[in-house]
């Protein structure tokens, strides 16, 4: 099986609350995730998921309702957490936006291996929801890349800046193609 790379956004506090719903991509609006949408233009990947405190690991296409994350308390954005991030969650979710199938699933159990062997996922950002999921994810058998771990907010927007200039540049020279 092929390795399969999947971002992780991190969701925000800043939303759009006009409406009673919004696609996920589309509710949160603070510039560091408007930064982290503009990379993943600028890397042509659409294996991307957002990750709410509320709502969970979710595609970025999903809709949702805006939200006060003031509503709840550590132990319950812990607990959404640790219960959305359950491997039979996550499979299902990965499933349903095409990434895995019943079949690679089933390939995998049959070798032995966890279902999530061959999944990496990228979190972008550092905040203590990724870091959490970050555990859980590899708990389950998922290989984790944190790019920006201890960065603080300024680094992390210059390495978001300064990472998609570098991928235009290379996706120029490579005629198109991503390198990532």
């Amino acid at each position: 099986m092929a390795r399969i790379k999947i971002y992780i956004l991190a969701g925000c506090e800043l939303q759009n609350d006009t409406e009673k719903c919004y696609s996920a991509s589309e509710l949160y609006n603070s510039n560091f995730f408007n930064l982290s949408k503009r990379y993943m233009k600028v890397l042509n990947n659409d294996n991307w998921l957002i990750l709410s405190d509320y709502h969970g690991l979710i595609w970025q296409g999903a809709m949702i309702a805006p939200y006060s994350s003031n509503s709840m308390n550590r132990k319950e954005r812990i607990s959404r957490l640790e219960n959305n991030l359950r491997k039979e969650n996550i499979e299902k979710l990965l499933i349903s936006v095409g990434v895995l199938s019943h079949d690679i699933i089933n390939e995998e159990l049959r070798k032995g291996k966890s279902s999530m062997s061959n999944v990496t996922f990228i979190l972008i950002g550092d905040t203590p929801s990724l870091r959490q999921a970050s555990e859980l994810l590899s708990n389950v058998g998922a290989k984790i890349r944190m790019p920006m771990r201890n960065l603080n907010a300024i680094k992390q927007s210059l390495w978001l800046l300064n990472t998609a200039k570098t991928e235009a540049e290379l996706n120029i020279i490579n005629g198109g193609e991503s390198s990532s």
